[in-house]
């Protein structure tokens, strides 16, 4: 939840959501068990709370992360690949994702994402890069389903 914020939150440093922008739902789970209930009877109660992204909020920035840079190194089939099918693609962003209204992919900078046991940084960022690209596919190839690019796949 990097970067959402409760109106409460907004409020208490002076930001505002934009007009006409609509929330996101989250659901947490408060444990309401009392040390006296067996470890089998656990008590929870579920609260569903909007919040905004920040790029939803006027007068909010989102602090600055020094993240780690990874010895990125491009895979020139699959840049092959993406450079053919002429998507918009922009880096810089703190999280990745589709925009349907400007057609365009957000992304973070290829530097920021980090590798795993299982695949190297390239491979992180190209599996990115590839589910983002699904969504910019569905609007071309379905175009009589608007609302498509906003599914989660």
């Amino acid at each position: 939840m990097m970067g959402d914020l409760r109106r409460n939150q907004q409020r208490s440093i002076g930001a505002s959501v934009r007009k006409g922008e609509k929330a996101t739902f989250v659901i947490f789970y408060k444990d309401i068990s009392s040390p006296s209930d067996d470890e089998n009877d656990k008590k929870l109660v579920a609260r569903a709370t909007p919040v905004f992204s920040a790029e939803q909020v006027d007068g909010y920035m989102l602090p600055s992360e020094n993240l780690p840079l990874s010895d990125f190194k491009d895979c020139d089939q699959a840049e092959r690949f993406v450079s053919g099918l002429n998507a918009t693609i922009r880096h810089g962003d703190n999280q990745a994702f589709y925009h349907p209204k400007s057609d365009s992919i957000h992304l973070p900078h290829r530097a920021h994402f980090v590798g795993t046991e299982t695949s190297t940084p390239a491979e992180s960022y190209y599996a990115t890069l590839f589910h983002e690209l699904t969504h910019n596919a569905a609007i071309w190839i379905m175009p009589h389903l608007p609302d498509l690019a906003r599914l989660t796949v």
